[in-house]
C-alpha cells in the first residue's frame, strides 16, 4: 500500500477504482474527438464517427503497444549494462496503470463504434 497525499494509505481496490477513473474520462475525451473528427473531417454522418473512433481505438491500442515495447526495450538495455558489470538482472517493471488506462480507453472506442454501427 502507497502512503496517500493526506497521509492515509491507499488499498489496492482505490488505486484501481483511480485508473478506472481516468481510463474511462481519457477514453470518453478521446471518442468524443474523434467522433468530432471523423464527422467533419472524414465523412459526415454515422459513418465518418464510426470510422474515427475505430481510429482512435486502434491508436490507443498502439499507444500501449508502444508502452509495453520501451518497457521491454529499457529492461534489455538495463540487463546488458549490468550483466557487462557482473550483477544480477532485475525482473521487468511494465507499466500497468498506464497500459490499462490507454486498453481500457481504446476498448470504450471500440464499443463506441460497435454502438453505432448497430
Amino acid at each position: 500500500m502507497s502512503p496517500a497525499p493526506d497521509g492515509l494509505t491507499e488499498s489496492r481496490w482505490d488505486a484501481l477504482r483511480g485508473l478506472l477513473g481516468h481510463g474511462l474520462l481519457i477514453g470518453l475525451g478521446v471518442a468524443l474527438a474523434a467522433a468530432l473528427v471523423g464527422h467533419f473531417l472524414i465523412q459526415p454522418g454515422w459513418e465518418g464517427v464510426r470510422l474515427g473512433l475505430n481510429g482512435a481505438g486502434t491508436l490507443l491500442c498502439v499507444l500501449a503497444g508502444s508502452f509495453a515495447m520501451g518497457a521491454s526495450d529499457s529492461q534489455e538495455a538495463t540487463s546488458f549494462h549490468r550483466g557487462r558489470l557482473g550483477q544480477a538482472t532485475e525482473r521487468i517493471h511494465w507499466p500497468l496503470a498506464a497500459l490499462t488506462v490507454s486498453l481500457l480507453a481504446a476498448g470504450l472506442c471500440f464499443g463506441l463504434a460497435w454502438l453505432v454501427s448497430r
